[in-house]
């Protein structure tokens, strides 16, 4: 956060007219912005959707970022004071996430297709897990992407973890 109060030549009349106009640009920004985002989110939905499931644009959330993104997903899916698998590499962010929200990560080794299988089966096993935590594309640090077999391991571990 930035206090534009502190700025310096500090005016006596510079934080009020500041303000101002602070307040008159916020109200034409947020009508401009609230536009944007019902575009994106349609846009979005369109871009989504498969013929056999539409999604529409009530179904999207547009947030600030990845870390507000990850901490809107922490809450809605109830992951707080929860069991969560993750890779070696995870994303800092929901580290940091995970600390302050009391979230238990459990780290699965990974090989070139990802978690590996018979880790995740085990980890599965020992705790109930409420989630699993992974970058599956070319944004994640070693471009390691899972292969179908590796995608169908964690399909049916996490399935059967819903089971129980």
């Amino acid at each position: 956060m930035i206090d534009l109060r502190f700025n310096y030549p500090h005016l006596d009349c510079q934080y009020a007219h500041l303000s101002e106009c602070l307040a008159i640009e916020a109200g034409k920004a947020n009508a401009d912005r609230l536009q944007h985002l019902q575009t994106l989110s349609a846009h979005a939905a369109t871009w989504l959707s498969q013929p056999e499931h539409r999604v529409n644009s009530s179904q999207i959330l547009t947030t600030h970022g990845g870390s507000h993104a990850l901490s809107v997903i922490a809450q809605v899916a109830d992951i707080v004071r929860q069991v969560v698998v993750v890779d070696p590499l995870t994303y800092h962010g929901f580290i940091r996430l995970a600390f302050l929200s009391k979230i238990r990560l459990v780290v699965c080794p990974i090989d070139d297709q990802g978690f590996v299988p018979n880790e995740l089966t085990a980890i599965c096993e020992r705790c109930v897990v409420k989630a699993f935590y992974m970058i599956p594309t070319i944004h994640n640090p070693l471009c390691g992407l899972p292969n179908a077999c590796g995608a169908s391991e964690i399909n049916r571990s996490s399935r059967t973890q819903i089971q129980r």
